[in-house]
């Protein structure tokens, strides 16, 4: 994967942690010689145990989501759009995200696989998707709850991007307690460093892993 340098970088994350699982090791690259932001849309409650208010979950969400990005070197901006993604507020929301892109100027943006599982992530890819309809901005998308049938990118990586990786999903407490990520997310980046070597040199190859873990990605453009 070629890294860009000195260049505006979007990721719009449907959740806060949806962007260390698809693709913290590769923010964690970009973010030395780029500028970063992570656009989070939803800051949903669920999964934030207590006897708290709702504004009070979020605020714990927002807190975890803030503490990530400074281990990432990426900066966090919360949309906030709880209501209006269940609302179907569609209009309201593409031009919200239109704004952010006239005003950063992003020559890349990166969101979650259109196809995953989770109907949220599905539903801000396609928001995403309709806000960069008449623009050439490349779009990049990353897996969380459902792998990338034909990957066309990977971004290899070892232990020292693992380790932050790690550590800046361990900032999301409210949603280690119910789902152990830590494994999944080593699980599966080890198990695609593993298995590319066929897919992207040809089935049967021989050739050396390029690094011990790997994020994929599907490039649209």
């Amino acid at each position: 994967m070629d890294i860009p340098k000195n260049k505006t970088i979007l990721f719009f994350s449907p959740h806060c942690d949806d962007e260390i699982i698809s693709a913290g090791a590769l923010l964690t690259s970009l973010s030395k010689h780029n500028n970063v932001i992570v656009c989070y849309f939803n800051n949903s409650p669920k999964g934030v145990v207590g006897n708290l208010s709702e504004l009070e979950k979020i605020k714990i969400r927002q807190r975890e989501a803030n503490e990530a990005c400074k281990i990432l070197g990426v900066k966090a901006q919360f949309l906030n759009l709880d209501k209006q993604l269940k609302q179907e507020n569609q209009k309201l929301i593409i031009t919200l995200i239109k704004n952010i892109i006239n005003k950063t100027q992003p020559s890349l943006i990166i969101t979650i696989y259109e196809y995953d599982a989770y109907p949220t992530h599905k539903k801000v890819t396609q928001l995403v998707k309709k806000s960069l309809s008449d623009t050439k901005i490349p779009l990049w998308f990353g897996e969380v709850w459902t792998p990338i049938s034909k990957p066309n990118d990977v971004f290899y990586f070892n232990d020292e991007l693992m380790s932050i990786k790690l550590k800046a999903l361990s900032c999301y407490n409210s949603q280690n307690r119910r789902t152990d990520w830590k494994e999944a997310i080593k699980g599966l980046n080890r198990y695609r460093a593993i298995s590319l070597r066929e897919q992207f040199d040809g089935f049967g190859s021989a050739n050396l892993l390029k690094g011990k873990y790997a994020e994929v990605f599907f490039k649209n453009n």
